[in-house]
């Protein structure tokens, strides 16, 4: 209603003088177009607008040996998940986002080194509290980032939860880096006027 009021707004705006207004709201088609949020985490979670209070941000290179990453895949903080006792085995690490549109694409970056890995998983919803997995990833993936690429257009998530479990011991250091989450914005565009 409020990119319609725009709209309208400045239809009016740019009418050349002397020409009426029309008397009656113009007729609006709505269309959408994809808006992205790239989270690089140099500022923390907190401030790309994602909740945590289980994943640590982190430069260099985690506490533990054998697992984790020695620096981030993009400038030079990440968020991680430090498996050290006692968050092992089985915590679940999480970090969530609301979006004004509807999440159509997730593309990221992470890092799962370590002989007790755990599963890493992208999940949508469209309420905030039941979620869907989108993407998932279980074990040792080597001492390298690697990048996923995640098609959430199946669904009306609005929600975006990036969880990890960890493995049996402390070599599951889990890393995420470089977020970028396209979302489906409503616009509206005026629709052709009768003649």
């Amino acid at each position: 209603a409020k990119a319609a009021a725009n709209v309208a707004a400045i239809a009016q705006e740019a009418a050349p003088s002397g020409v009426p207004s029309p008397t009656a709201a113009p007729s609006l088609t709505p269309s959408e177009s994809v808006a992205e949020f790239t989270s690089d985490f140099e500022s923390g979670a907190a401030a790309d607008g994602w909740t945590t209070s289980t994943f640590s941000v982190l430069a260099g290179s985690t506490g533990s040996s054998s697992t984790g990453p020695q620096a981030a895949s993009s400038g030079s903080y990440y968020m991680y998940a430090e498996t050290s006792s006692p968050n092992n085995p089985y915590a679940v690490f999480e970090m969530y986002q609301e979006f004004d549109g509807a999440v159509s694409t997730v593309d990221f970056d992470y890092h799962m080194y370590g002989a007790t890995m755990g599963t890493a998983e992208v999940q949508g919803s469209a309420d905030g509290l039941s979620y869907t997995t989108l993407w998932t990833k279980t074990a040792d993936q080597g001492n390298a980032w690697s990048s996923a690429a995640v098609d959430a257009s199946g669904g009306s998530y609005t929600w975006l939860r990036f969880k990890y479990t960890s493995g049996a011991s402390y070599t599951g250091d889990f890393a995420l880096d470089h977020v970028v989450v396209g979302t489906l914005v409503s616009t509206s565009v005026r629709a052709a006027l009768p003649s």
